[in-house]
């Protein structure tokens, strides 16, 4: 899904068995050529508030060369979401294979800026079963 200002759109990659890659160039071409930035966000993280939302977009600033903003979970790991200036667009449609963008990120480093922030940037439930586990949880408060 791609968010363009107030609008949602959603994209099907028709090559989604290249992996990641495809994803995030469905994602690319469908948000056409206006923008100041893209924030690349993973579905299946729950504990993702707009606060951690706008304190990414208010770090980027490229006038201070922080064209790339990473999250850093309370133990110093990158995670998502990551936003990336205009300028890496190309970049990431031209990724392949079940490449993220991490690649980018590290090929650059004097241009990532990473800010600290809570679990939630990496909390990542990719089965039923860690569902279920975090349902339960946030239930039992």
């Amino acid at each position: 899904a791609c968010l363009v200002g107030s609008e949602m759109c959603i994209r099907d990659s028709d090559d989604a068995g290249l992996g990641m890659s495809a994803s995030l160039r469905a994602g690319i071409l469908a948000l056409g050529t206006k923008l100041r930035a893209v924030l690349v966000g993973l579905a299946d993280m729950p504990d993702l508030t707009p606060v951690h939302y706008n304190q990414i977009l208010a770090a980027h600033n490229p006038a201070e060369n922080h064209f790339i903003v990473c999250p850093t979970n309370p133990s110093g790991q990158r995670g998502h979401p990551v936003l990336f200036d205009t300028k890496f667009v190309e970049n990431l449609a031209g990724l392949k294979g079940d490449t993220g963008a991490k690649a980018i990120v590290n090929t650059v480093p004097e241009w990532v800026v990473d800010i600290p922030m809570d679990a939630a940037v990496s909390l990542d439930l990719d089965t039923p079963e860690a569902w279920g586990a975090w349902e339960e949880k946030r239930l039992k408060g």
